[in-house]
């Protein structure tokens, strides 16, 4: 108790700091051998001694951690031909209302968006954001997404999710899923779920299972021409997106493959 009046007291003395470093900023006075530190993982606010010639507020420092990220991930998605795009002006929100990501919460939001778009296929890496509000509390939830949207894909409505306790506690009371005799691992790592197990078989090849059954945490969710491909609450840092591209571009190409045996099978014209 006496540590948390401590912490309480300590904020309140550092808070009526910080207004007054503000307050001297905006009279216009010069601050000398102080700075303010925000401390990751802790509820505290420290003042160090640093000669500063002024004090921005702490919201920048916010601001400048996102534009930090997206100027890593501009430099990347260049290399990886996808090219910087008006989040505002994409619609992908009310595009993908139907998929299970992105009909969670409420302020849903898409930020540091990258794509390329031809006549065929769409591709976008974005940052995607939303809040769960539940009485007085609310927390936000973001991931990194890759979306395809692509006229070479022909898949069946399915959902791939890494499995956990309540799944398998599901399937007691019978919420069975698709698992496969051949690749063990997968069964066990992940929960495949859609009404056509038949024709969701036929795209989860072996290729597709070898490579799936390597990763543990990836949420993949297909309906027709859409894919996506994130892992769920978590925003993939900048160094790690090259890594998670080349993976999606892969699970990509063993779908669009498979969509365009199965057309040849069905003696549709491909470009269709």
């Amino acid at each position: 108790m006496l540590v948390c009046l401590f912490r309480r007291n300590f904020f309140f003395d550092h808070l009526k700091s910080i207004q007054v470093l503000i307050h001297n900023q905006n009279s216009g006075e010069k601050i000398d051998n102080q700075i303010l530190y925000s401390v990751a993982g802790h509820n505290s606010l420290i003042l160090l001694n640093k000669s500063v010639t002024s004090l921005r507020p702490m919201s920048l420092f916010f601001g400048n951690s996102k534009k930090k990220r997206y100027d890593s991930l501009l430099n990347i998605c260049l290399e990886a031909k996808l090219e910087p795009l008006d989040p505002s002006l994409s619609g992908l929100v009310s595009q993908l209302k139907d998929m299970e990501l992105f009909s969670r919460g409420g302020s849903r939001k898409v930020e540091n968006l990258f794509g390329s778009k031809s006549f065929y296929s769409d591709q976008y890496l974005f940052d995607y954001s939303y809040v769960v509000s539940s009485g007085k509390s609310s927390h936000k939830f973001s991931q990194t997404v890759m979306f395809y949207d692509c006229r070479n894909l022909a898949l069946p409505d399915f959902f791939l999710k890494p499995e956990n306790f309540f799944d398998i506690l599901k399937e007691w009371f019978g919420f069975t899923d698709i698992d496969f005799i051949s690749h063990p691992d997968f069964s066990k790592q992940y929960r495949l779920t859609g009404d056509f197990e038949s024709v969701i078989r036929y795209y989860f090849n072996h290729e597709v299972l070898e490579l799936l059954s390597d990763y543990k945490s990836f949420w993949i969710q297909a309906s027709n021409f859409y894919l996506i491909i994130y892992k769920d609450k978590e925003l993939i840092p900048a160094g790690q997106v090259p890594a998670f591209i080349r993976f999606c571009q892969m699970i990509y190409e063993l779908f669009r493959l498979r969509s365009e045996l199965s057309r040849k099978e069905l003696g549709i014209d491909p470009g269709i």
